[in-house]
């Protein structure tokens, strides 16, 4: 299943810090009811996060906070330490995109490896990352097996699907043992 936010197509262009979310809220409720009913009865469902996130109370106005909220839930869950920073805090051009956008954000962080979902083949100039002596990685996903609520293994899950089914920690501790590719090595 997937859960959908009915962005106006008016917004389809713009900034995610800029498109508004849909003042009709039905979709929130919907989202709630299809996470407590499919994860409700897992071992590590933290109810309490879905409450707050899914509540209609104003909370998030933009896309961007709402995503933001998720991803933060999320790298607490999994424990990463690591510094977030928008690219809408830096000093960049406004019309820079894609490559250029890339070179410039790496530029003004200091990065010297850029780490690109597979789609990036579609669009990412690669001279440009060999010109300014940056190296270029895609990253492949390969699904972890680790036990879920229903029979059999469903990869490519949400993150949630993991948090909820699992000891977040005990798979973090498990997932950076040396040579290990899944839960159960």
């Amino acid at each position: 299943m997937w859960l959908t936010i009915p962005v106006e197509k008016k917004n389809y262009f713009k900034q995610i810090r800029e498109i508004p979310l849909p003042e009709d809220r039905k979709w929130l409720k919907k989202h709630k009811l299809s996470i407590v009913a499919n994860y409700s009865r897992c071992r590590y469902f933290d109810g309490s996060f879905v409450d707050e996130y899914y509540s209609d109370h104003g909370k998030y106005t933009y896309l961007q906070e709402f995503n933001e909220s998720g991803i933060f839930y999320l790298k607490k869950r999994f424990g990463i330490p690591t510094e977030i920073v928008r690219a809408s805090e830096l000093d960049l051009r406004p019309d820079l995109r894609s490559t250029e956008l890339l070179m410039a954000i790496l530029e003004t962080l200091g990065g010297s490896t850029y780490i690109s979902g597979p789609g990036g083949k579609n669009y990412i100039d690669e001279d440009r990352f060999l010109l300014k002596g940056v190296s270029l990685e895609y990253f492949e996903f390969k699904p972890y097996l680790y036990p879920q609520r229903w029979d059999g293994f469903e990869p490519y899950m949400s993150a949630l699907d993991l948090v909820f089914n699992l000891d977040s920690e005990a798979f973090l501790r498990d997932m950076t043992r040396p040579g290990c590719l899944e839960l159960n090595c």
